[in-house]
């Protein structure tokens, strides 16, 4: 198997599916119906809206997603589980690293980890399963072509599969280690955009109102917040702005990814940036606009959660692993399920590590443990059902209002 399962995802790495790259999202969609259909079940491609996304205009644009895969198996077993991965990543079409390396068993790949190795665990612990002709669990695989740009376009399904499955298993890497994640923090994005006024720089300059210079001091400010607010993280990750050199630049941008470590810090935090807006919005000639918010809440780990944690680690100690389990600043799909009502554990995919980087890479001997261990939980399901507090959790599941404000 793990020769097999090597040299299929080389395979799979070799295919750019970078979030923006509507062409290779394509191959990779059809890779995937190809590999899946060796599956019982019906399978289908799911077109989604296009997504918003921020411009240097201050504006946003619509623009088109790649499309979705679901394949569903007995619908109608009183077991429902749901199998949930994407196969986007962070590395676009004219990005450096496009190629797989195989060393001593450890592959360097973009997407080896994240996630197309975890895909490929998912896809070989179905067909191990489906040995055992169990007909009480029924289960759905979902895959979406935008987990790492937020899963904007793909939130109307994972809410879809979170009403309709009792459990679900995320196929994120495990940490190098072997650990797998247990908390992760809550994301969002913010924008904001200066305006100022133009002037020229020989005759007017005076006149002129610089857009980059408030724009730089926002940020400091907006900075500051990381020692402030110990519990949240602010990052600036994009600026844009200026033209010519001898013009004031009248507009200037910024994107800030922030995270948080719990629900109740997003009013807080929110707030937070409002006021520091607020308080350089009274300057002369000077107009800031904030726009943004959290588009995944913090994944917090409850009783349902935790019992299938204990399920996993017991499976693994059979077999000679002792799983850990970690807090992560990362965020994921498990965060929009967990939101939703869905009790999941994440992070089933094979070990690896250098995440969105070209030394992303990922353990090729976790491959087949990792099958073996999503086979032998399913098959424990079958025989004996879900634990009590994931039951429970299933029975009480709700949306409200507050958890559809992600999406």
């Amino acid at each position: 198997m793990l020769i097999e399962m090597t040299d299929r995802l080389v395979e799979w790495c070799e295919v750019n599916s970078g979030s923006n790259h509507l062409e290779g999202l394509e191959r990779m969609l059809k890779i995937l119906e190809e590999a899946f259909a060796d599956l019982p079940g019906v399978g289908e491609s799911i077109s989604l809206p296009p997504m918003r996304e921020f411009q240097p205009s201050g504006e946003t644009i619509l623009r088109p997603v790649g499309k979705a895969y679901r394949r569903r198996c007995r619908p109608e077993a009183p077991l429902q589980i749901l199998l949930c991965g994407h196969m986007d990543t962070v590395f676009g079409r004219e990005h450096p690293f496009q190629h797989a390396k195989l060393e001593n068993g450890i592959l360097n790949g973009p997407g080896a980890a994240d996630m197309k190795g975890g895909l490929l665990v998912m896809l070989y612990a179905l067909l191990a399963f489906e040995k055992s002709q169990r007909s009480n669990l029924g289960w759905e695989v979902l895959i979406v072509p935008d987990e790492e740009i937020g899963s904007q376009s793909s939130g109307g399904l994972l809410i879809e599969a979170a009403v309709n499955n009792q459990a679900g298993l995320v196929f994120e890497p495990s940490l190098p280690d072997g650990s797998m994640v247990r908390s992760r923090k809550g994301l969002g994005t913010f924008n904001v955009v200066v305006r100022g006024r133009a002037a020229h720089v020989g005759r007017n300059f005076q006149k002129g109102r610089n857009a980059i210079v408030v724009l730089s001091e926002l940020i400091q400010r907006i900075d500051v917040l990381n020692t402030e607010i110990p519990e949240a993280v602010f990052n600036a990750g994009r600026i844009l702005g200026g033209g010519a050199l001898n013009v004031v630049p009248d507009r200037a941008a910024a994107q800030f990814n922030v995270r948080v470590a719990h629900a109740g810090m997003i009013t807080e935090v929110t707030a937070r940036l409002e006021e520091i807006v607020a308080a350089m919005n009274v300057r002369e000639g000077i107009s800031i606009t904030l726009e943004g918010g959290f588009t995944r809440p913090p994944k917090i780990v409850g009783p349902a959660d935790e019992a299938i944690f204990h399920q996993i680690r017991a499976l693994a100690a059979e077999d000679g692993e002792f799983l850990q389990w970690k807090d992560s600043g990362g965020g994921s799909d498990g965060n929009n399920l967990s939101a939703a009502g869905l009790p999941n554990i994440d992070t089933l995919g094979p070990r690896g590590g250098n995440l969105h980087s070209d030394m992303e890479f990922v353990d090729t001997s976790s491959l087949p443990r990792r099958v073996r261990l999503v086979e032998r939980l399913l098959l424990e399901w079958a025989a004996n059902g879900l634990p009590p507090e994931v039951r429970r959790a299933a029975e009480s599941k709700t949306i409200n209002h507050e958890r559809r404000s992600f999406q």
